[in-house]
């Protein structure tokens, strides 16, 4: 009987591991998602004021 729950037990604590493992890769990839469109946006109108300040610069 001790044996079985112990393998249950087993069972039990390795999928919540494999769960809080493919929750945290999710989370993670969500956050670089964010970062990389955050990035982009930055970036972009970083580009585009820098584009309208050297325009405006030899006007």
């Amino acid at each position: 009987m001790g044996q079985c729950i112990d393998l249950l037990t087993n069972i039990l604590f390795l999928l919540i591991y494999m769960y809080l493992n493919v929750f945290t890769l999710l989370c993670i990839l969500y956050i670089m998602t964010m970062n990389l469109h955050i990035s982009y946006e930055v970036s972009r109108l970083f580009i585009v004021n820098n584009s309208w300040e050297s325009n405006h610069v030899f006007k």
